[in-house]
């Protein structure tokens, strides 16, 4: 059976963001772990990228119980409903590379990346560190924030394989770095 081996996606709304990530991660080797760091990934992506919403205001609508309705709210309005998501595809014998672009203005990711216990009990925060640490291989932001690299490992062949060289999508967007 012969499997995808490049496409590019193109979303804007949550409903289309699960299902894309839950079509990659059929594509991976552990598909339900990989399709919650993706999801986790494009649903930021939406918020905080395209629909600008800033960690204490997130935290507000979600307190508030009005999360969903700002992001349908948002999606409509004319200054973000032109706005989507690019998913980029790539996998070859040694793995796959996922990259993620928002057309927002970027974010401080480096504080994201990693467990904070400041952060414990707020009623979000954690996607990108439960993303990077437990679904998916090697997480990388580039540049301002609105775009991410995501790599998977796929078992070597019966033969072996070489260490990972990006094929030829990840070397041509390292050149844009």
């Amino acid at each position: 059976m012969r499997v995808a081996s490049r496409a590019v996606f193109h979303f804007q709304s949550l409903e289309e963001a699960h299902a894309i990530a839950i079509m990659i991660g059929q594509l991976c080797p552990v598909p339900e772990e990989s399709a919650a760091g993706l999801i986790e990934l494009f649903v930021n992506a939406i918020e905080h990228g395209n629909l600008g919403i800033d960690y204490k205001e997130k935290s507000r609508l979600l307190r508030s119980g009005e999360w969903l309705r700002e992001i349908n709210k948002r999606l409509a309005l004319p200054q973000y409903r032109d706005r989507f998501v690019e998913v980029r595809f790539e996998r070859d014998s040694k793995g796959i590379c996922i990259e993620v672009f928002d057309q927002g203005e970027g974010f401080d990711w480096q504080r994201y990346l990693d467990f904070d216990p400041e952060r414990t009990f707020d009623l979000h925060g954690r996607g990108i560190a439960v993303a990077k640490t437990l679904c998916l291989d090697e997480v990388t932001y580039l540049g301002k924030g609105n775009r991410v690299r995501i790599f998977l490992r796929t078992p070597p062949a019966p033969w072996g394989s070489a260490a990972h060289e990006p094929g030829e999508l990840a070397k041509s967007l390292s050149k844009d770095e």
